[in-house]
């Protein structure tokens, strides 16, 4: 009973100063005892400073029933468990010791990265032949060499962070990583190639040679004499970072070539149709006319801008002026404007290439305002900054020897404009494409697009009116009354136009929509007998019901189409119904797909088509909330 006693006791065992408390298991003894033995007289000479026995002693046992042979065992055998955990107790304290080591030596060496100077920034020019050794340009544009240590995702013209680091065998310049801003770059042209290297000539008047290695060694395709290159670095060392073909637009820019636009397209534009046939009319095109311009020592229109409110018509009237001469029709339509110095006077200088290459061509700008705007008002000096203007008024000087090319610009604002283009000799030939503020401009324009032919009235507009022909002038009238008799005020608040009379925004564009919304509605209502179409092809396909009754199918459908939705499941009911109306004594039989389908198209054919008060809802869109 003792030993039980003095087994409870050092299976929890308090250390005074070492453990608040610590459980033991019991270990029974191996019967290798020689291999035993050995292990406990290592662990006991490696940690003999606490012993088992001794503690047990200041608990009150005394040393004769210590001394017993079972309790002896017992003890041993907790002694060597107690040795284990000191040991384990030990190593573990040595790696916190190592881990604590690390982790100040990392803050030590990350205060002193703090205490040096900063990174400075350069831009990257390419790797040397020997190993991890780049050149760049420094932070005042001067080549120096520096090392990468890390493999970085860096290429020739990327701004990077490097800085000076102190190292036994000297300084050195390391390259951290890439900076995330822009290099500054200009524009150059390649004048001659010599060998490995060329001479660019860049801010109109600067020449120098530089090396083209990397270029000829990636046998680079745009490398040629007229090429363009794009340069960073400084006023006395260059380097290329990109070379560029020369021939930057191409056929993209022919929206069409000699386009055909009659007079019978264009409605509402009587006058500045007259003034276009007198610009560029086909007279000109015959050799007795010509001779007799030519004796009047006339020159012929070289520059014509159409001026108006958006969507009345400057670009069909472009088109027609192209048609009516037989001139191929560049429309530029692409951005030409460009953050890299001098780009944008050279993308200018090309598309009039350009159009000399097709000519006889019309050349047309559209929102001519936003890309040469008017230049500052001042000194000359200060209207002289504008290189794109000069650009401009440079190229039109000299349309006279480019051949038959004739310019035409659209703008919504003639005012902001620089008037030396607009003057006598340049684009002198102005026409103002305004709005079809009367209903004869209207009338017109609707004659276009509300063709007979092109319609498809409601059964019950044509039983109304009599035929497609009546109906489409019903709709006609009905239109320009909305638009032009009923004095209608509108409130168009994405343009920012409230209680504006709806002369002053009507437009060309905006009566050829209300045409396209009105057939819309018509098209957008049919939406959902293709989705009925739909569930019965799905019916058929996947061959569900289709053996049963005509009944159980017509049911079936129905409680499809109101799984997909409550509007699809009365369209069907409606359509069924009436399909089922001619199939009263054949319920029992079977129905083919082809059959439900052409029924259906009979149906849409009855109760679906175009209806006056589409148009209504049309303007009522496009115009906002009105007041009649």
């Amino acid at each position: 009973m003792a030993a039980w006693h003095l087994s409870n006791i050092l299976i929890t065992v308090k250390f005074a100063n070492t453990f608040k408390r610590l459980n033991l298991i019991l270990i029974v003894k191996s019967p290798e005892v020689e291999k035993t033995e050995k292990v406990r007289a290592y662990l006991k000479e490696e940690y003999e400073y606490f012993d088992l026995v001794e503690v047990l002693k200041e608990k009150g046992f005394s040393q004769k029933v210590l001394e017993k042979e079972e309790i002896k065992d017992l003890i041993a055998s907790s002694q060597e468990v107690i040795n284990q955990i000191q040991h384990e107790r030990g190593m573990l304290k040595n790696e916190i010791k190592i881990f604590l080591e690390g982790r100040i030596n990392r803050l030590e060496q990350r205060i002193r990265e703090l205490n040096e100077p900063p990174f400075m920034i350069g831009i990257y020019v390419r790797p040397l032949d020997r190993e991890g050794m780049h050149e760049i340009f420094d932070y005042v544009n001067y080549r120096i060499i520096a090392y990468m240590i890390d493999d970085l995702d860096i290429n020739k013209g990327d701004k990077i962070r490097y800085k000076f680091i102190e190292a036994k065998e000297g300084g050195r310049f390391v390259i951290l990583e890439r900076h995330p801003g822009k290099v500054d770059t200009t524009l150059g042209e390649i004048i001659k190639i010599e060998g490995r290297y060329v001479t660019v000539r860049f801010d109109t008047y600067h020449e120098m040679m530089l090396d083209i290695g990397d270029f000829v060694d990636s046998k680079n395709i745009y490398l040629k004499a007229g090429a363009t290159v794009t340069l960073f670095g400084n006023s006395k060392d260059w380097e290329i970072l990109e070379i560029k073909s020369n021939v930057k637009y191409g056929d993209d820019l022919l929206l069409e070539k000699k386009p055909k636009v009659s007079r019978e397209q264009i409605g509402g534009l009587d006058e500045a149709i007259l003034e276009i046939d007198q610009a560029v009319g086909s007279a000109l095109s015959y050799d007795f006319i010509r001779e007799k311009v030519q004796k009047l020592k006339i020159e012929r229109t070289k520059g014509i801008m159409l001026y108006g409110p958006p969507g009345c018509g400057k670009t069909l009237i472009a088109r027609y002026a192209a048609s009516i001469s037989s001139r191929n029709f560049i429309n530029v339509d692409k951005e030409l404007r460009s953050k890299w110095f001098g780009e944008t006077q050279q993308n200018i200088e090309e598309l009039f290439k350009y159009a000399e290459e097709k000519a006889p061509s019309v050349l047309f700008f559209d929102e001519f305002d936003s890309l040469v705007p008017e230049r500052e008002s001042g000194s000359e000096a200060a209207r002289l900054e504008n290189p794109i203007v000069n650009k401009f008024l440079q190229l039109l000087d000299g349309l006279e020897e480019m051949g038959d090319v004739i310019v035409i610009i659209a703008t919504n604002r003639p005012d902001i404009i620089d008037p030396a283009i607009l003057r006598p000799g340049r684009i002198d030939k102005h026409i103002r494409i305004g709005r079809p503020d009367t209903r004869d401009a209207g009338e017109k324009i609707l004659d276009i697009y509300l063709k007979p032919d092109q319609l498809i009235p409601h059964a019950n507009e044509i039983q109304k009116y009599g035929s497609a022909k009546k109906f489409a002038e019903a709709m006609k009238e009905t239109i320009l009354d909305e638009l032009y008799e009923n004095n209608r005020i509108c409130n168009i608040e994405k343009l920012g136009l409230i209680n504006v009379p709806i002369k002053e925004t009507i437009s060309g564009a905006m009566i050829k929509n209300i045409v396209i919304k009105t057939k819309k509605y018509y098209i957008n209502r049919l939406d959902k007998y293709a989705k009925l179409i739909d569930v019965i092809n799905n019916i058929y396909h996947n061959k569900l019901y289709i053996e049963k009754t005509c009944e159980v199918l017509c049911s079936y459908i129905i409680n499809e189409c109101h799984q997909v939705s409550k509007e699809l499941g009365e369209t069907a009911e409606k359509v069924i119904s009436e399909i089922k109306k001619d199939l009263v004594s054949n319920m029992s039989e079977k129905i083919e797909e082809d059959y439900l389908l052409k029924r259906i198209e009979e149906y849409i054919d009855q109760n679906e088509g175009m209806l006056i008060e589409d148009a209504v809802k049309s303007i009522d869109e496009d115009c906002g909330k009105i007041q009649r």
